[in-house]
Order: structure tokens, then sequence, then C-alpha cells
């Protein structure tokens, strides 16, 4: 939902809620929820901040209302003000109520209209967060945990219709106007065009934002403008009625949000490792600095004489020879070279703790090409269910309802006339073929520094060439490289492959292997050989 429609829900909060007491706050699945009353009669608006942000106020019908400890402080609290920030995706309710002392408290529910990265807070009198419905968050610089102090994500734009009165026509831009996307900036561009004057085109769009009608296409999508004449008019109250997406559609998203956050991770890891191997290279220079912090010592009775060249003799293991040294005024050339000691033990001392890091970061970029992959790859497109949970573990947030799926299975099986190989369909399922499935003296195959599923081969006799060549296809077949013409495939015994302490699931480390290079296998040849397993 674009800032634009958020104003026009705020006009319309103004007269719906604005003055009405909440009986009660619950929340259902990624659902807010606020039980109002007032003299009249009561009234429940839901806040949803799910994926599916269709309609995303609404008054629903659920079965089950969870309650949450954190949200009792809001009962009884009147809604004394409804705000936005600017023309931005924020809505604040004011919800104040007076403590048993007497003292007035005013507390706000903030609504981060923010996408796939929606999230509800509530935060305290003194701007901590006392609740929040999921761990979204918009902007990764900023803590929004409980007991952080609440801070609205950044603008990234620096005008709206409140500031656009002082800008010439050749700076107008409403696509760098706050709240606009390129199909509403679009129709105010020929709004502006209509009336020529700038006042007069934001009045105008002003006057449209306050009329309270919302538009809607066949796909469920509201806007806050009639773009196109076969939008159909709503008002608020239909909101319920707005057509959810489909599992498909739910399907889609999740991966989509999954791949973006892979992606991301990679590069900023990425971004990290080049700084590591700068500070590696920079603390590999310890040697340096020690050898300045001992020409200095072994010279320290000329140096003593103040500021000045001096010619020094230099001991090294290339042998003895003179160099120029200059001493600035006001130097103290035995507390410099002190400093330069404790900084190279320093330098020395970090060696080995970046190279750990440099190895970490390489391993868990390796690990996110990998989830890239299973991701990416239309040709193994993730099972829904794994899909989902994947999703769940990765952002802790919400689960989407879904309908019964079979139980998954991650490990393909292939049989060969003498011979069983197993290969893992994404990495939970490498995880479990490799550390809950094989035995020490299987025979374990994966694509060489390249994603790509992990196998093995069981079998009581001695492994031929031909079921390695076999395997190794396969596993080049489902790998990153799988329309390369050759692909390296590395293969040990399963004993020799490990997975070092506080790695991620799916990683591990393998020594004592062979290496051998194939064609991979076609997805057809692949799929003849599971269906005849």
């Amino acid at each position: 939902m674009d800032g634009l429609t958020l104003r026009k829900l705020t006009y319309v909060f103004d007269e719906k809620i604005q003055y009405t007491v909440i009986n009660s706050a619950t929340v259902s699945e990624d659902t807010f929820i606020l039980h109002l009353y007032d003299d009249n009669n009561s009234s429940r608006i839901d806040f949803k901040a799910g994926l599916n942000l269709k309609g995303v106020f609404r008054a629903g019908c659920f079965e089950k209302l969870g309650k949450a400890p954190a949200l009792e402080i809001l009962n009884g609290a009147c809604i004394t003000d409804i705000k936005q920030r600017s023309y931005d995706r924020i809505l604040i309710l004011y919800a104040a109520k007076r403590r048993p002392s007497g003292k007035k408290v005013t507390y706000r529910i903030v609504y981060e209209l923010a996408g796939n990265n929606s999230n509800i807070f509530v935060i305290s009198d003194s701007d901590h967060i006392i609740f929040k419905l999921n761990n979204n968050n918009i902007d990764p610089e900023r803590k929004v945990d409980t007991g952080d102090v609440y801070r609205f994500f950044k603008l990234n734009k620096r005008y709206d219709l409140d500031s656009a009165y002082k800008l010439s026509p050749e700076d107008l831009n409403f696509n760098n106007f706050i709240g606009f996307y390129p199909k509403t900036a679009e129709y105010a561009e020929k709004i502006f065009n209509r009336f020529e004057e700038l006042p007069f085109a934001i009045e105008y769009l002003k006057e449209e934002l306050a009329d309270k009608r919302f538009y809607t296409d066949e796909k469920g999508k509201i806007y806050p403008f009639k773009l196109k004449d076969n939008l159909k008019k709503i008002t608020f109250d239909e909101f319920g009625s707005v057509a959810e997406r489909k599992d498909e559609d739910d399907y889609n998203l999740v991966r989509s949000r999954l791949i973006k956050h892979y992606k991301k991770r990679i590069k900023k890891d990425k971004k990290l490792l080049e700084k590591l191997k700068d500070d590696l290279s920079n603390a590999k220079k310890f040697h340096q600095l020690r050898h300045e912090a001992d020409l200095i010592k072994n010279n320290l009775h000329i140096l003593k004489q103040g500021e000045g060249e001096y010619e020094l003799i230099d001991y090294s293991e290339d042998g003895i020879k003179k160099v120029n040294y200059f001493v600035r005024r006001g130097d103290k050339p035995e507390e410099k070279a002190e400093k330069l000691y404790e900084k190279s033990r320093k330098l020395e001392r970090s060696l080995e703790k970046i190279r750990k890091r440099i190895n970490e970061i390489q391993n868990r970029i390796f690990w996110y090409e990998e989830k890239l992959f299973y991701m990416e790859d239309e040709s193994i497109k993730p099972d829904e269910r794994e899909l989902f949970k994947e999703y769940s573990e990765t952002f802790g947030s919400y689960k989407v309802k879904k309908t019964k799926t079979k139980e998954v299975k991650r490990i393909y099986h292939i049989k060969l006339s003498e011979a069983d190989i197993y290969l893992g369909k994404n990495s939970r399922g490498n995880h479990e073929l490799v550390f809950d499935f094989a035995s020490p003296e299987d025979l374990w195959l994966h694509a060489q520094g390249i994603p790509s599923s992990h196998a093995i081969i069981r079998k009581n006799e001695p492994y031929t060439e031909e079921e390695i060549e076999t395997a190794a296809r396969v596993v080049a077949c489902l790998s990153k490289a799988r329309l390369d013409s050759k692909v390296n495939v590395d293969y040990t015994l399963k004993k020799y492959v490990k997975k070092p302490k506080h790695t991620p699931e799916g990683f591990v480390i393998y020594d004592k292997f062979k290496t051998v290079t194939v064609a991979p296998m076609s997805r057809e040849e692949f799929r003849s050989l599971i269906r005849s397993g």
C-alpha cells in the first residue's frame, strides 16, 4: 500500500475510530487486532502485516485470537489522535489513558506498511518498544527489539505534496515525492499538465485524497485515484472483500523475498570479506613496525639528541646497512619505540583472528550461494512446505496458512545394478543425507567449489569407476554448472567429511579426496534414473 492511500485512510480513521476506547488488543498470525467501543457501538479493526497486503485493514473473523500480555496496557486507552509521517507508509495511533496514580500516559501504535517488511509496534510514553508483531525491519541500520528506543525508518525522498509549492516546473518530478509510485506519479503528471500551474494541481490531488473513495483492479490492488476507467470504486468497509492472493502468488512472493535476502547477504559479506583481506594485509606488516622499533632502540643514544635527520646502523636478516631516520620536534624516541612494539604485538595477535574470520565469511558466502542456487534454479524449484519453513526460519515472523501437503522427501534415490545413489534436494536434505543417513564407508561426492547437491554412493563391494562417474554426472546435473560441458566433482569417504562448529546447515569441509571431471547428466536422463529407481 502506498503512502497516498494511507493518507486517505487517516481521514477514514479520523471519522471511524478517533475518540473510541480500546477494549482489548489481540493478535492472530500476521494480524494486530483492536477491539474498540464508544457510546453507540463496538467495532473491530484488523491491521495486517503479512505477505499478503491486499486489504491490509479489515474486519476479519479468526477462530483463535492470541493474547499478548504486553498489549494489556492498551486496555481502556482512548484513541486521541491519528497521524501519518508526511505522506509516507507509517500510520500512528495515539492511545491515552490514566494510570491508577492519576498520571496521564500516551502510547503509540505504529503501523509500518513497508511491503514484505511491514510491522506493528506499540511504543511506551518513554519512546521504548513494548511490543512488536514480528521481526520485520525495513531499515537494517536501526534496532527494533523490545526495549529499544523506537525510531522511524529513513525517508528516501525529499519532497511531498505539502512542500512542493516552492518547486519550479523544471524541478518537478512526482516520482521523487513521498508517497508516490510510478502509476500515481504518472496520474499526478496528467493532472499537472491539465492545470498547468503547480498549486492548482496539488490542491486537486489533495481534494481527491480527502474524498474517502478507493479504487481496486482485478488483482485486488488498491489505489488512491481512479488511474484507469476499469478500476472498481470501493469504500473502506469493502476492504475486507478485496481478493486475497492465491497460494501460488504467496509461493512466488516468499521465494522472491528469500532470493533477494540471500543476494543481499552475499553482497554484504563480499564487501566485508574485502575489508578483512585489507585488514589481514595490514596486520602482516607487524614485523615492519617491530623492525622500526628495534632500529630506534638500537640507536637511542643517537636519536636522543633531538630533532633532525640521522644516519643509523640497521641490522636485519639481509645484513648490516646504513639508513637515514628523521626525528620530528617533540618526538620521544623511546616512547615511540614502545608504541611501535605494542602495535606490532596487537597486529601479530590479530592475524589468526582475521584469518579465522575470513574463513567464516567465505564459508557463509558459499552457503548463501548454495541457498540461492536452490531458490533460483527453475528446474529444481523448492518444495512448498520447505520454502515456507525456510521463510519462517529466516525472518522469524508469521507462518503462512497453507493447505495440507504430503510430508516432504528431501533425498533423491537412484538404484543402480549393484549400488544405490542418494542425493540431497536442498540444504536441509544435504545435511540429513550426510550426517543422519550416510555411513562412514559410504562414498560422498560434491561439485568442486560451486553449489551442488551432495551425493552418497552406498555399496558393500568396492566402488567401480562407472558408479563414481554416474554419481558425479548426477551431482554435476544438480549443480550451478549444470550447463557447462565439463564439471569437476570431488569425492571421498563420508568419514572424511566434517561440519565445523558454528557453521550453517548443509556446509561441510573434507579432505583425502580425489577429483573426477565429467559431463553433466541431462535433466531428462536424471528424471529417467529417478523413475527407474
